[in-house]
């Protein structure tokens, strides 16, 4: 049996187990029945047919029980086997079982025996013929199932990514859980701890509250389940986690037990990466959208009003690196010449705005702000961003220009082509190649 045993797994059926094909006739004497249980220790008992019809089971153990009587021998060897067999069975019908029944459904199904009948051996149908399976047998391969699939789902739960967990109708969590959750309690045990409590480590009590009510909700056998899905209020939630944030996403799903809701997993999922790409995407849509605009404001502003307005930006942007690249590293500037930038980047802003240069613009306004706080970190951050944008204008006109000099154009030619007109490229190369620098 043990080496058997050992090669079951998750799906094993009864036929999968030892059993026994043998079977004797109501008109059999009892003497045939003992010298086959001699002979034969390992065998649980015989099927009982009737004219080949299956009456049911007669057991070694109730064979010993009766025999062991006072005269038992006596009574039961001479005689057909039927007064042993209507001494011990009942008015039940016998348990049949099909050979590819599985081995936990079948020990499901033979618990429901009477309770004299529990532990004897059982029959399976195996296409023609009849075996008999003990019991015993039958539940030493249950716990090894059992102890496989212990195993299988521990493995699930110590690899899988995401967070698992159960919640009882008492509310607490279950002894085994993903290991991923650890990831976001770390070594504390969430094991019995309420769902609450163990809710508000992360998101705290508010949120916990909300996620308490929400799984009794998930008990209440009066409400469908499909109907509260949408007023989880945990289904986008935000936790700090090792000192950063965390998109996380809390699902909900009953478990039912012979229909009653029994259970419900809880699976949580760390959507940071997910959100941190969206946003990422809709900066970059963002500075899409403003690089088109900036070239259709390149493209409406003269050559010269634009060389003067860089020129401008350059000299702005020097006399800041002056005033604020000085042997003073404080962290707040406190300087009568940062009153004189902020009014030289007034004045840039302004040309920005006449110029349509709407983003560039609202960074300039934003610089005066910082020189207004004169904190020397923010300062060096917005003139940065100045500096970038400048130089992101220069690389607007300087592939306007590549642009209209691979296209051909025919002499005498006036018409706009790729939206840049011919007397303006030529302006642009200017630009480019002599900018005004302090």
């Amino acid at each position: 049996m043990e080496e058997r045993l050992y090669h079951l797994h998750a799906q094993s059926t009864i036929g999968d187990l030892p059993a026994h094909e043998l079977a004797l006739e109501l008109a059999t004497r009892g003497e045939v029945l003992a010298a086959l249980l001699e002979r034969h220790p390992g065998l649980p008992g015989v099927v009982v047919t009737e004219q080949g019809a299956v009456r049911g089971v007669l057991s070694r153990g109730q064979y010993q029980r009766l025999v062991s009587r006072y005269l038992g021998h006596e009574v039961y060897h001479p005689r057909p086997i039927r007064h042993m067999f209507e001494a011990v069975s009942s008015l039940e019908e016998p348990l049949v079982l099909d050979s590819a029944v599985p081995i936990q459904e079948a020990v499901g199904r033979a618990v429901t025996r009477p309770r004299g009948q529990l532990y004897e051996p059982l029959i399976v149908r195996h296409g023609e013929a009849l075996r008999l399976v003990d019991f015993p047998d039958l539940l030493l391969a249950d716990s090894r199932i059992s102890a496989l699939r212990n195993r299988q789902m521990r493995q699930i739960l110590s690899t899988v990514q995401e967070g698992f967990l159960l919640v009882g109708r008492d509310e607490k969590v279950a002894a085994e859980y993903s290991d991923w959750l650890k990831t976001l309690f770390g070594p504390f045990e969430i094991a019995g701890l309420p769902f609450e409590q163990v809710l508000g480590l992360l998101l705290g009590e508010e949120k916990a509250a909300l996620g308490r009510e929400y799984l009794q909700t998930l008990f209440d056998p009066n409400v469908m389940e499909r109907w509260v899905a949408d007023i989880n209020p945990l289904k986008k939630v935000e936790a700090r986690v090792d000192g950063k944030n965390r998109h996380l996403a809390f699902r909900f799903l009953r478990s039912l037990r012979q229909g009653q809701i029994d259970r419900v997993l809880v699976r949580v999922e760390d959507r940071s990466r997910e959100v941190a790409l969206a946003r990422e995407l809709e900066i970059q849509e963002k500075k899409a959208r403003e690089r088109v605009d900036l070239v259709f404001a390149l493209m409406s502003v003269e050559a010269e009003a634009l060389a003067g307005f860089l020129a401008s930006l350059d000299a702005a942007l020097a006399q800041a690196g002056r005033q604020l690249g000085g042997e003073d590293s404080a962290e707040v500037v406190k300087d009568e010449r940062l009153r004189g930038l902020a009014r030289t980047l007034h004045g840039v802003k302004g040309e920005a705005g006449l110029l349509g240069l709407t983003r560039l613009a609202e960074e300039l306004h934003l610089c005066e702000d910082l020189l207004a706080g004169g904190r020397r970190a923010a300062i060096a951050g917005g003139l940065a961003e100045l500096a970038r944008l400048a130089g992101e204008i220069r690389a607007t006109l300087e592939q306007m220009a590549r642009l209209g000099k691979l296209l051909p154009l025919e002499i005498g030619e006036q018409q706009r082509l790729g939206g840049v007109p011919l007397e303006m490229r030529a302006r642009i190369d200017e630009t480019v190649a002599h900018p005004v620098l302090e």
